[in-house]
């Protein structure tokens, strides 16, 4: 059982052994880790639209275009790069 290095995805795994009575171990990789949402992080939709950047969380939930002011990090490249990795992994 896969989960990211985030301590509630960590804790959801944990609950879904428990819960299916699953004998696998639950096993960490910080390729699943969420998005660095910047200046968005913490943020609902709404406060993000008040902050001004209405037409990035369009292109962002239109589109997955990456808001330029924001200061995400990574990039789209990079977390696809990640899970591509990850799945090789695993096939192999």
């Amino acid at each position: 059982l896969y989960c990211s290095s985030l301590k509630r995805t960590r804790e959801f795994a944990q609950i879904l052994k428990k819960e299916c009575q699953w004998k696998a171990t639950v096993t960490e990789d910080p390729r699943l880790d969420e998005l660095d949402y910047g200046l968005w992080s913490g943020l609902s939709s709404e406060d993000i639209v008040a902050r001004g950047w209405v037409i990035d969380l369009q292109q962002w939930n239109d589109r997955c275009v990456w808001p330029s002011e924001a200061q995400w990090e990574g990039s789209a490249e990079l977390i696809r790069s990640e899970v591509e990795e990850f799945v090789q992994d695993l096939v192999q």
